[in-house]
């Protein structure tokens, strides 16, 4: 029997439970420009898109991925700021926990 973990499913499923009351589109793009990933907050109040280069690799995917749902939750204003890292580092601590990486979610 295998056991697989596909690590975005994963960091979706983290996010999901740490932080219900969200909601964005995750879209893989070719040729990314610019940056590695990007969130969009769509002036009608829609869910927030993020982009990702679909050429990077599996560890980049996941940093970008983890890096923008931060931006989803943190909102268009926080920028890089405290609250965005405290998001950051706590959705990451729960990926590493789920993917047995770390021992305790503290």
């Amino acid at each position: 029997m295998i056991r697989f973990l596909n690590p975005l499913g994963v960091l979706k499923e983290v996010f999901e439970q740490e932080y219900p009351d969200y909601n964005c589109e995750v879209h893989f793009v070719e040729n990314q420009k610019n940056s590695l990933g990007e969130t969009f907050f769509p002036d009608d109040g829609g869910d927030p898109i993020i982009q990702i280069g679909a050429e990077k690799t599996i560890p980049q995917m996941l940093d970008i991925m983890a890096h923008e749902l931060a931006h989803v939750v943190a909102g268009i204003t926080a920028e890089h700021g405290k609250e965005w890292e405290n998001i950051y580092n706590n959705i990451y601590k729960v990926y590493q926990y789920r993917m047995g990486i770390r021992e305790k979610k503290t």
